[in-house]
């Protein structure tokens, strides 16, 4: 694979809703080689 950088933007919420097996099962799929960058900018109030 080329990828470089996987990039989950409001992953708090992803695995909060539950991703987080559809993430590892992407991230099972990568090089070992690359960045990955979580985000998120979810303000509870």
């Amino acid at each position: 694979s080329r990828l470089q950088m996987l990039i989950l933007d409001e992953a708090d919420r992803m695995l909060d809703m539950g991703f987080l097996p559809d993430v590892e099962r992407i991230c099972e799929q990568l090089s070992a080689e690359r960045q990955t960058l979580l985000f998120s900018a979810t303000l509870d109030g």
